[in-house]
């Protein structure tokens, strides 16, 4: 998409599209701010009350003073939230699409940095598709913005929403296609972009080798091999040690022998939703060039099932040596994580870990499916991350790990079982992989309801969201992380 930047309207072009904001009011919609030039063509809509400046809506108008089309944007109840210019210019992008207007004109001036911020992410959240296998609406191709110069803030953006971009692609796409050997591929290709990323890939005989159990115990139903993939970003100073972000990459989840039924198979391609989010995550952090050091961990198999797949009440050992029965091979997103956290605190020294997964049904019980679920016992973290939060849009909950739910999780022939039913079954995961963590400091991010969505909803286009890239590079940007 092209942006480019003017001062004003230029009275002499004819611009196909401008879009004018409004808050919400009582009996009609009130100005963001005064557009003279514009004021007469849509002050008869505002007095007869058909446009009340809703969140989201949007009201086109046709004048005749070489404008083609006037866009009202309703941004609801004037608020400090980003989120409400967010959503009312994804709004926009949604609309002018479906009209297959490809260029259109925003207004800037009167706004803030901040909630010029929260513009550029709704049109740029909302201007994407993925269409290899039906064509889709056009994207918009330009947008003039009128006002204040953000030329750094766009580019920022679009730098940013790269990442978010291939996030959506990897989940998006067939899981015939985004294999462990392919987001290996994905994550070898990083290397190309700069000579401070190191990518280092482990095949079935290395795993063997370094006896990670659980991991290769989740892969042996499938024709198809896994694979721990490492991309070292040494954006840092030398010898600090690095955040380790941790992705679960189940390219296709079948259930193994604990099959799910047909509509519970229907999203699993997008149970690779937290590796995805980890490499769109280093491919941002790469382009904006954040001075840290990072390394992200995407630990990738399928859950499939053949006569070689891992058995309910078999017990399979992990890297770090703990024994784990396996009463629901269902539950396999925590066994091949728990091996890619022991890695981690064996070969690459983390300041902190932060793992991100589809992980459970119960995160959409607890929170529904627009919050991710936070779980941690550090409280630092857990501040540093629920401040990028805000500062991204993406919603997230801190959830308790109650210790005494470890109980459940108690094995008769193993160190512990990899599952404790569906009662608190969220919080009994995160137990699970605290197991694993030590003393490293540890986050894990349920993402399983706001990875995938079925329909559009809010600034997100159909199926892959692209959670959680926003939030890291937020988190990573701080000084004091």
């Amino acid at each position: 998409m092209k942006a480019v930047f003017v001062e004003k309207l230029n009275k002499k072009d004819k611009y196909p599209l401008v879009a004018v904001p409004f808050y919400k009011g009582k009996k009609q919609a009130e100005e963001c701010f005064s557009v003279k030039e514009l004021k007469e063509q849509y002050d008869p809509i505002l007095k007869l009350g058909d446009f009340k400046g809703d969140q989201g809506a949007i009201h086109f108008l046709y004048p005749d003073n070489g404008i083609c089309r006037l866009a009202l944007v309703g941004l609801g109840d004037k608020l400090k939230d980003q989120n409400t210019f967010r959503k009312g210019y994804a709004s926009l992008v949604k609309k002018c699409r479906a009209n297959k207007i490809k260029e259109i004109v925003v207004l800037l001036d009167g706004f803030t940095e901040e909630q010029v911020e929260g513009i550029f992410d709704g049109i740029l959240s909302m201007n994407y598709r993925f269409d290899l296998y039906k064509k889709s609406l056009p994207l918009i191709e330009k947008v003039t913005f009128v006002g204040k110069k953000h030329n750094d803030l766009f580019e920022e953006k679009e730098k940013l929403f790269k990442g978010v971009y291939l996030t959506r692609d990897l989940v998006n796409e067939n899981a015939d296609q985004v294999t462990p050997s392919y987001l290996a591929k994905v994550a070898k290709d990083l290397e190309k972009k700069s000579a401070k990323v190191k990518t280092t890939i482990l095949d079935k005989k290395k795993l063997e080798k370094e006896k990670m159990g659980l991991l290769l115990a989740v892969s042996r139903g499938s024709s198809i091999e896994p694979r721990l993939i490492t991309v070292e970003y040494h954006g840092g100073k030398k010898g600090e040690k690095p955040i380790v972000l941790i992705g679960k990459g189940i390219t296709y989840d079948t259930g193994g022998l604990s099959l799910k039924p047909t509509s519970g198979m229907l999203d699993m391609k997008a149970d690779m939703g937290g590796a995805g989010c980890v490499l769109g995550t280093m491919e941002a952090l790469i382009n904006l060039g954040i001075k840290k050091n990072v390394v992200g961990v995407v630990t990738s198999a399928e859950n499939s099932i053949d006569g070689n797949s891992y058995k309910i009440g078999d017990v399979y050992k992990s890297l770090s040596g703990k024994s784990v029965e396996i009463n629901n091979t269902d539950a396999e997103g925590r066994l091949a994580l728990a091996d890619a956290i022991e890695y981690s605190n064996k070969y690459l020294n983390p300041k902190c870990i932060i793992d991100l997964a589809t992980l459970t049904g119960g995160i959409l019980v607890a929170l529904g499916d627009e919050v991710t679920g936070l779980f941690t016992d550090d409280d630092k973290l857990a501040t540093q991350l629920e401040k990028a939060s805000e500062k991204s849009g993406e919603q997230i909950w801190r959830m308790p790990i109650h210790a005494d739910y470890r109980k459940l999780l108690d094995s008769e022939i193993a160190d512990i079982v990899n599952s404790a039913g569906r009662n608190a079954s969220a919080i009994t995961a995160a137990l699970f992989l605290k197991e694993f963590v030590g003393k490293t400091p540890w986050v894990h991010f349920d993402i399983a309801g706001p990875a995938f969505y079925d329909k559009p909803r809010g600034i997100y286009p159909t199926q892959a969201t692209g959670i959680g890239v926003k939030l890291l590079i937020e988190f990573l940007k701080k000084k004091d992380v």
